[in-house]
């Protein structure tokens, strides 16, 4: 054990960041990496009708998207018939929308992390928050305001 550490080391209220303090201090590294995994790989879930992967059949995934079978099998149809309309959620009663809203806010948080870790690398590459800000298309410091 490292001793007791100042007040400024228990982080700022939030409390996942007062646990990984603690258990730094307490030299608990395996825990953390085993929440920093959890915390990294949120569920599966089809980028396009929000189907988490226990739901589907099959999940295809690329780089920071994935589909599943349904949505292939509807793009297929649309492909090959262009005059078919694109299905939309209007159909869904509201227990089905409410059931989407889980796994699209966990694709909005995991895309934040993600825009966020590029954010991180260009800082620590000194990129200026002027070049990030113009290529978010937003101020300077509405760069910083969200990032910094």
């Amino acid at each position: 054990m490292r001793g007791w550490a100042p007040q400024e080391r228990w982080g700022d209220g939030r409390p996942e960041r007062c646990v990984k303090n603690i258990l730094t201090i307490f030299d608990r590294q395996d825990i953390l990496d085993d929440m920093t995994a959890a915390a990294a790989t949120p569920a599966l879930a089809c980028s396009f009708c929000l189907r988490t992967a226990d739901a589907v059949d099959r999940l295809l995934g690329g780089p920071a998207v994935h589909i599943c079978d349904a949505c292939v099998s509807e793009c297929d149809r649309i492909l090959a018939d262009p005059s078919v309309p694109f299905p939309t959620m209007d159909g869904l009663d509201d227990d089905g929308l409410l059931a989407r809203l889980r796994p699209a806010a966990d694709r909005v948080e995991a895309a934040d992390a993600g825009l966020r870790g590029l954010v991180d690398l260009l800082r620590q590459r000194e990129v200026s928050w002027a070049r990030i800000g113009e290529a978010l298309g937003v101020s300077r410091q509405a760069a910083w305001q969200r990032f910094g």
